[in-house]
């Protein structure tokens, strides 16, 4: 009895080694095959070769294993992938890299016909949640339109800016526009305020801009939101350092404005509403909040989030465990990044690129849910106030915005604007100054 009581910590700790073998081998991309029990050998990639009944039969581990048991699995793997650095492999640098192209500018008649010169080209997907309109229609197709074919430069290196929109509207049948019909995706989750269906607008959305090769990055934003910079400066914005980018791609960089628990900003209304309704399933230390929600992801991360249920969870969605959750928007991207490994991280910029401000003075948190309006504040000042905090988009105008008072007041100093976004790093949130709240909007 003695000698049986004796063998089975070994076996526990033979299986808890394995187990450690295989996430270190996701994480590292080791290819190596090992032993996992009698006649099972790894086959990488969370798959084994099962080979004990005479033929090779390759399992998914993933699939076989609990949804939490496969999320504390991707988020020790993205822990070890962090820890370790390992640097990009030749496929993922090729795949994710700064996109560049060789575009011929012999039709300048100072340049020789033959001379061709890289270009840095930024493209943004601009990905909008709508009910049944976009009442920015106008502001929106005058900012993709006007500077698609400019060349900017920013320090050394020749930037193209590129713009594409898709839309997700919860009753498109009604959707009246036909510019934003030709923009709507072909299904519809019908997501009430507050609602989970809205992570999954965004992650169809997200799934269309990548099909199209070109996107670098992803906007997520809600049919209030307008830009406030030209798509020039806003290309030249995401591919400049700032001060805690240190030596990384940088078309590689999200926005997200996110905390975790251990913050001041997470209030006791967030742990009762979040936390706490994700604990049970996400590890606490993964889970955060970004504020705004409607962040911009490079295509590198877009990519990763959307492959998780066929590359992390054995085929199982990640989505339905934000039911309960308050503005699951809020809590699903920054959290899924820190279970990727990205957050806390240097392509993880903790700020953010669309301006919003909530009251801060109501007694009931859910009184503080909606984001002040600014229809009757939209001014030179307002907007040269948010630029300066390194916002390119704000949020919330409810009513159509008069499209040539747009022009004049974004356009106006674009030159001073582009030649300060090239030269200076960018503030961290924490330096950011403190802006005006618009109480009586």
């Amino acid at each position: 009895a003695s000698v049986r009581m004796s063998n089975r910590p070994k076996k526990s700790n033979n299986n808890n080694f394995l187990s450690l073998l295989s996430t270190f081998q996701l994480a590292t991309g080791s290819k190596s095959q090992h032993i996992t029990k009698d006649g099972a050998k790894s086959a990488g990639s969370g798959k084994f070769e099962d080979t004990s009944q005479g033929k090779s039969t390759v399992i998914d581990e993933s699939k076989a294993l609990p949804l939490r048991e496969n999320i504390e699995r991707m988020y020790q793997i993205g822990q070890i992938k962090r820890a370790t650095t390992l640097p990009s492999s030749k496929e993922e640098k090729e795949c994710f890299g700064s996109k560049k192209t060789s575009l011929n500018k012999c039709n300048e008649k100072s340049k020789c016909a033959d001379e061709v010169e890289d270009i840095c080209v930024v493209h943004i997907a601009v990905c909008v949640v709508i009910v049944d309109n976009l009442p920015h229609e106008d502001v929106w197709r005058s900012w993709m339109k006007s500077t698609c074919s400019d060349l900017v430069s920013a320090s050394t290196e020749t930037i193209k800016a590129e713009a594409e929109m898709y839309v997700h509207a919860k009753w498109p049948t009604k959707v009246n526009s036909r510019w934003v019909r030709s923009k709507l995706l072909p299904i519809s989750y019908r997501p009430d305020w507050n609602d989970v269906k809205i992570i999954r607008a965004m992650l169809a959305l997200a799934q269309q801009a990548l099909k199209d090769k070109r996107t670098t990055h992803i906007l997520f934003c809600t049919e209030s939101c307008i830009p406030i910079t030209t798509l020039n400066e806003a290309a030249i914005r995401l591919n400049s350092p700032s001060s805690i980018s240190g030596n990384i791609n940088l078309m590689d960089r999200s926005f997200v404005d996110a905390y975790d628990g251990k913050s001041s900003r997470c209030t006791r209304f967030d742990e009762l509403s979040c936390w706490e309704k994700l604990q049970h399933v996400i590890p606490r230390d993964a889970i955060h909040k970004a504020l705004p929600g409607w962040c911009l992801l490079s295509t590198k991360h877009a990519k990763s989030i959307v492959d998780i249920p066929k590359c992390d969870l054995g085929g199982k969605e990640l989505w339905p465990v934000f039911e309960d959750v308050w503005a699951p928007e809020e809590m699903f991207f920054p959290t899924v990044l820190a279970l990727l490994g990205y957050l806390p991280g240097p392509e993880v910029e903790l700020s953010a690129l669309t301006y919003s401000e909530w009251p801060t003075r109501a007694k009931n948190p859910k009184d503080r849910a909606h984001p002040y309006t600014y229809d009757n504040h939209f001014s030179q000042k307002l907007v040269a106030e948010i630029r300066e905090s390194g916002c390119l988009f704000m949020r919330k105008l409810k009513y159509p915005l008069d499209v040539d008072l747009w022009k004049n007041i974004v356009t106006g100093g674009v030159g001073e604007s582009t030649k300060r976004y090239s030269s200076e790093a960018y503030p961290s949130r924490d330096s950011k100054k403190r802006r005006k709240h618009y109480d009586d909007c």
